[in-house]
């Protein structure tokens, strides 16, 4: 049985320097507070979770600075244009404390939490020696598909003296049926559970046993969409899925010193 991972729409990205200047210091008891406004398909309890995820990072970026990408995710039609600006915080620093200084506050859908939060700037720098060139190892079958078209990837990297195997995972950053930004994990996935690869070992993706296969969303006729394809030296796996703040909480905790991301665009279009 095939096990069908649909590719959602996404566009590029292009990345700004915001402030790096801050390195290997420490930020110890500040009083932060943050709210979240959240709408009824989601609970109370996963809107406190998410002002928690938006104060650690607060937190974060405010001691140390942070790598700002920009993106835009569009899908259009012969009558509807659909375009979402997004940015993705890659922080340089790790919570090193965090203590939540009473219970949450509740209003009108929203989620108040206050804490103390201990912050350690560790931004790091990236190592020349590991992937430098990772655009030149990652291919796709096509860059221009019909929705519906199968979707192959191949990395096909050098050996390495300093490492022998690095980890892999594969993303999409999309716009949900209900117009929510997610990400999507599709490698590794239920099928293909290891996602440990060996330097200069050649990997197709799908394996037997599953597909990918691009889509639109209903009511759109193209799209430029995007993969996010993630190397880290230590073992990683994406959450199968994670809101955009889960995915800059998940870059802050890896140093840039041990890993690599690419983006890839392609296009979808519903017929020739």
């Amino acid at each position: 049985m095939n096990n069908k991972v649909s590719m959602l729409p996404y566009i590029f990205f292009f990345v700004a320097l915001i402030a790096i200047d801050v390195r290997y210091t420490t930020s110890y008891g500040a009083e932060l507070s943050e709210t979240y406004v959240y709408g009824i398909d989601i609970s109370g309890r996963e809107g406190c979770e998410r002002a928690r995820e938006r104060l650690k990072q607060r937190a974060i970026m405010e001691s140390c600075g942070s790598l700002l990408a920009g993106t835009k995710l569009r899908e259009s039609s012969e009558h509807r244009d659909a375009l979402t600006r997004l940015y993705v915080e890659q922080l340089g620093g790790k919570i090193a404390g965090y203590v939540e200084m009473n219970e949450p506050e509740f209003g009108n859908h929203s989620c108040t939490v206050q804490a103390t939060v201990d912050v350690i700037c560790d931004l790091g720098s990236r190592d020349p020696s590991f992937l430098p060139n990772a655009g030149d190892y990652v291919t796709l079958n096509k860059y221009s598909f019909i929705a519906g078209d199968p979707m192959t990837v191949t990395i096909d990297t050098p050996g390495s003296i300093d490492n022998q195997h690095f980890f892999l995972n594969i993303a999409t950053i999309h716009r949900d049926e209900r117009s929510e930004e997610h990400v999507t994990r599709v490698f590794p996935n239920e099928v293909v559970k290891e996602n440990q690869v060996s330097f200069g070992a050649r990997l197709v993706i799908p394996e037997e046993g599953y597909t990918i296969k691009t889509s639109l969303n209903e009511g759109f006729e193209r799209s430029t969409e995007t993969l996010l394809i993630l190397f880290t030296k230590e073992a990683i796996t994406l959450p199968p899925t994670l809101s955009l703040e889960g995915l800059n909480r998940v870059l802050t905790e890896i140093s840039l010193n041990d890993r690599r991301e690419l983006f890839i665009a392609y296009q979808v279009t519903r017929s020739d």
